[in-house]
């Protein structure tokens, strides 16, 4: 695993100059970015594995980091940040970081002494789906989705993520 300060909002905008994420779905390997009380965010870089609604994924996170991007080496968002997944035992009961089962209560209690599996995120394909498929009360509401995905898949925003593709081959 490797961790890297990530650069200011000014780098950010440069990376993102029209704010847009492009997505990616196949396994590959993830970063991370997240800001948490007012620290800088970090890259977390791990193997992805793919489950069908969710990618696992190692590195540092904390609480508050659920909704963050996760990222792929190529800066396509592969899922949101979900939440940390903690080893188990054969009985499913949660393991600490000296390898002894813990109650709940002392789970919930003491987080930090958790030994943790991984991390799971949300696939972004998978939310994308429910957004496509999502039935709204409000008419207004829907239009906006219907907008929102019109957007996505403009020209301006194909040719935002080749450009960010390519970047990120000239990195390699």
């Amino acid at each position: 695993m490797v961790s890297a300060v990530k650069a200011d909002e000014q780098c950010a905008a440069l990376l993102f100059p029209d704010r847009w994420l492009p997505t990616f779905v196949r396994p590959r390997i993830f970063n991370c970015v997240r800001k948490t009380y007012l620290l800088p965010s970090h890259h977390g870089l791990g193997e992805g594995k793919k489950t069908e609604h969710f990618c696992w994924y190692t590195g540092d996170t904390r609480e508050g980091s659920s909704g963050a991007p996760v990222f792929n080496k190529y800066w396509e968002v592969v899922a949101l940040h979900h939440k940390a997944v903690p080893k188990t035992n054969v009985n499913g009961e949660v393991i600490d970081i000296n390898g002894r089962t813990m109650s709940e209560e002392r789970y919930k209690q003491f987080p930090e002494l958790v030994d943790y599996a991984a991390n799971e995120g949300i696939r972004a394909s998978r939310l994308l789906q429910r957004l496509q498929q999502a039935t709204f009360d409000k008419p207004e509401h829907e239009a906006k989705r219907d907008r929102l995905l019109k957007l996505w898949q403009s020209r301006e925003a194909r040719s935002l993520r080749r450009r960010l593709q390519f970047v990120s081959n000239e990195a390699e």
